[in-house]
């Protein structure tokens, strides 16, 4: 019974389907991953949203874990992501934890909850400035 309900309200806040940026709801990613985000919390449940885009082969998951986001994300390079992120102009905050590394293939940083808009202008720079994506790109998100 409890199941049932859980999976009704879940289907209700999270229907199977893909949102897009471009959109009136979510004009840019940057928007997108915001929107996503703030629906991630608001499901106050372990789950995570995919984010992908047409103008990469490179992928970032966000997974609410607690009070705290796990941004796992393809990582094509062999050195920390540190090193890479401040090559690429991206500063991640002292307080956010490298939780994983397998070097060419993906990382995994922490970030506590209330951090959500630097999460969502990290996942966009990510896009940007370490997969090489185009300052007009198109991201989608569907949550799982």
């Amino acid at each position: 019974m409890f199941w049932s309900l859980a999976n009704r309200v879940y289907r209700l806040l999270f229907p199977r389907r893909r949102f897009c940026s471009g959109s009136v709801d979510h004009p840019t990613p940057a928007d997108l991953y915001i929107a996503m985000l703030q629906k991630l919390v608001q499901s106050g449940r372990w789950m995570w949203v995919n984010f992908d885009t047409p103008s990469s082969k490179d992928w970032i998951q966000v997974a609410l874990s607690g009070r705290k986001f796990e941004l796992n994300f393809s990582y094509p390079y062999d050195d920390d992501p540190s090193r890479q992120f401040a090559r690429s102009g991206i500063e991640i905050p002292h307080h956010w934890t490298l939780a994983y590394l397998k070097p060419k293939r993906a990382a995994t940083l922490e970030a506590p909850v209330d951090d959500l808009c630097e999460v969502a202008g990290v996942v966009n720079q990510i896009y940007q400035n370490v997969f090489g994506c185009p300052s007009n790109y198109d991201a989608t998100a569907h949550f799982e």
